[in-house]
């Protein structure tokens, strides 16, 4: 049930040109939820600045990551010279510069440049900014896609606690950080506190979304595998019957989440000695998943 996705997100606009006031975290309803640094100084961004960063960004998108970078390090240069070492432009550039290393494949020069985007902010903005939070999910993801658990999950935790207290941090993206966090204790096998984290999130998602939405569907398919770790298998089969319901409404029988809905129910009924029920569901996701 991964909720953090295992490579650099897109860079919202905002990072390129950050603004003069508050901004108030938005949330997408997909799986994953893509944010943006909330709030910066109103100190203003010098012109050259804002060129060298924006083109790295660009380059970043066009997936040219070398040139990418020696306008992000060129950025950062002229921040710290220009702007001095402080002005929260450096912190933008060592995230920027980040992102592109770990697309590269330097992660302790990835990690590095998200750390002091995170002690910057820090010292800017006070520990407790939501911006702060964004900076350490950088550092949670890269943890996560090279398997370092155990380093995550301390961040993640900080992450909910910051934004669970931010008044300008909307309730889907506090839901989207109790999935991040839920699934990480699930790597680490600690199922009762996923499963609270879950409970929480599908609160508010079915509150915000309404209880027929994907994003509600991707919770009752977390919650499913939560029970079936812990051998509840009828909690296991109503939360994966659940899913399967919402998939089927909203993105039609045929589709490939359909498929694992189909895969996942089926396994319940084969530990319950339904093998016939379970052959039948199996063969109608191979069907989907055979087709051309």
């Amino acid at each position: 049930m991964p909720e953090i996705p295992d490579h650099a997100p897109e860079i919202p606009p905002c990072v390129a040109r950050p603004c003069r006031r508050t901004r108030r975290l938005g949330a997408l309803t997909g799986a994953v939820v893509a944010l943006c640094l909330v709030a910066l100084p109103a100190a203003a961004q010098s012109e050259d600045w804002t060129i060298l960063n924006e083109q790295a960004l660009a380059l970043f998108r066009q997936e040219k990551y070398t040139e990418a970078l020696t306008f992000a390090e060129r950025a950062r240069a002229f921040a710290v010279v220009e702007l001095g070492d402080r002005h929260p432009s450096v912190a933008l550039s060592d995230r920027t510069a980040g992102l592109i290393q770990e697309r590269l494949g330097n992660l302790a020069e990835a990690e590095g440049h998200f750390a002091a985007s995170v002690t910057l902010l820090e010292e800017v903005l006070g520990e407790d900014h939501p911006s702060v939070a964004v900076e350490l999910g950088n550092l949670a993801r890269m943890y996560r896609s090279t398997g370092h658990v155990e380093q995550a999950v301390p961040l993640l935790e900080r992450i909910l606690y910051i934004q669970e207290r931010a008044p300008d941090v909307g309730a889907l993206v506090v839901a989207q950080s109790q999935m991040n966090l839920a699934d990480a204790y699930m790597e680490l096998a600690n199922s009762e506190q996923a499963l609270d984290l879950l409970h929480r999130a599908l609160a508010i998602r079915e509150s915000e979304l309404g209880p027929t939405h994907l994003a509600v569907a991707s919770v009752h398919n977390a919650l499913g595998h939560v029970y079936w770790m812990q051998d509840r298998l009828t909690d296991a089969h109503a939360s994966w019957t659940r899913t399967l319901e919402i998939r089927e409404e909203l993105l039609g029988p045929g589709q490939l989440p359909v498929a694992e809905s189909l895969e996942n129910l089926a396994r319940v009924l084969w530990k319950t000695g339904r093998a016939e029920e379970a052959a039948e569901l199996e063969e109608r996701a191979a069907i989907i998943r055979n087709r051309p």
